[in-house]
């Protein structure tokens, strides 16, 4: 009886990326334990050689092409010239993937062996090999999509769940954030018109604007950020400039009434000044020249007299109502008037003194 012929012995072609080489040594290290003949291009070609008579020399040659596949392998020139070859030549090609990544269309129809954990891929390699070196028929196993790198998919469900919780808690701190800036918004425009009503845009002009500009820019700044993407928003700078706003308000309102009886002081000082020249200037009109050439000038003058007696009524009214701004304005006005005529009816007289002599 005749002996029952052997299995042809198996010979692979390990095709791998240069990124996967600490695999495909410990592979081809296991592998050859086991009596199967390997071909793996780092030992077996040398300086010199052709590589592409040496590549279709051992897909030639070999039965099986193991093709170890990942993200690398996808992105490598000659591992796709490699299991393109064996594709043509009818060889059988068992593909083995350890990071999750898909086939390339032509190879999806092959079942796959999961290498994720390499011990357990490795049981499968050897059985579709044949325990004695020959070549069988076994068939991998073909996990289900969402048991394939359960390692990465936890962990990308993790991260989803983090980022996701994340983002949460940003969207709730930045609308909790818009609303205290409305708030402020609210409280600012208080302080503003609490101090525009102690008059503190009359009496203290520029602290008073200092105050409206600031508003002004947190009004500008928030808008600004209300029209970014939400998750991006930020009302920090919008809110300090609501709160120097405020810091500015209530220093004018407090200082407005210290400032307001300055002016009044000024005001009555003003005042008194301004009517003992009035006094003065009517004796000047008694001792000013009389004749034909002067007579036109002094009514002019007493006309702006006139004027400015009316003027300083005003003022005192004015004074008599709060308004020490306006009295002091007027009062002062008036002053410059009367102190004008003051001065040009003594050159008149001292002029007229001066002839008689």
């Amino acid at each position: 009886m005749a002996a029952p012929a052997k299995p042809n012995p198996s010979k692979v072609f390990i095709s791998y990326a240069r990124e996967n080489r600490p695999l495909a040594k410990q592979l081809q290290r296991d592998l050859l334990r086991t009596g199967v003949e390997v071909f793996i291009d780092y030992e077996n070609i040398r300086g010199g050689d052709s590589l592409p008579a040496r590549i279709s020399a051992a897909l030639d040659w070999c039965n099986t092409l193991i093709l170890l596949w990942s993200a690398d392998s996808m992105e490598s020139y000659y591992v796709s010239q490699e299991w393109g070859n064996a594709f043509q030549m009818q060889k059988r090609i068992i593909p083995c993937v350890f990071d999750g990544s898909e086939l390339p269309p032509l190879l999806r129809s092959l079942l796959y062996l999961d290498f994720s954990s390499y011990a357990e891929g490795y049981a499968q390699l050897c059985r579709a090999l044949g325990s004695e070196g020959g070549l069988i028929a076994a068939k991998p196993v073909l996990f289900p999509w969402w048991q394939r790198n359960k390692a990465i998919n936890i962990t990308l469900i993790v991260v989803v769940t983090v980022a996701l919780f994340i983002a949460i808690s940003i969207l709730k701190s930045i609308i909790s954030s818009a609303n205290n800036t409305e708030i402020k918004i609210d409280a600012a425009k208080a302080a503003l018109i609490v101090t525009k009503a102690a008059e503190a845009d009359r009496y203290l002009t520029d602290q008073f604007s200092a105050a409206q500009d600031s508003l002004n820019a947190a009004m500008a700044e928030f808008e600004a950020q209300n029209s970014k993407f939400i998750l991006t928003r930020n009302y920090l700078r919008t809110q300090q400039l609501l709160d120097a706003a405020v810091a500015a308000a209530n220093s004018a309102k407090g200082a407005v009434a210290v400032k307001k009886e300055e002016v009044k002081i000024e005001a009555q000082n003003l005042m008194t000044s301004a009517q003992a020249a009035v006094e003065e200037v009517k004796k000047l009109f008694a001792k000013a020249p009389k004749g034909k050439d002067g007579y036109g000038a002094l009514e002019q003058m007493q006309t702006e007299l006139a004027g400015a007696e009316t003027a300083i009524a005003e003022a005192d009214t004015a004074l008599t109502f709060g308004d020490f701004l306006g009295a002091r304005d007027k009062v002062k006005a008036a002053s410059e008037k009367v102190n004008s005529l003051k001065q040009e009816l003594e050159d008149a007289v001292n002029k007229k003194m001066i002839l008689k002599k």
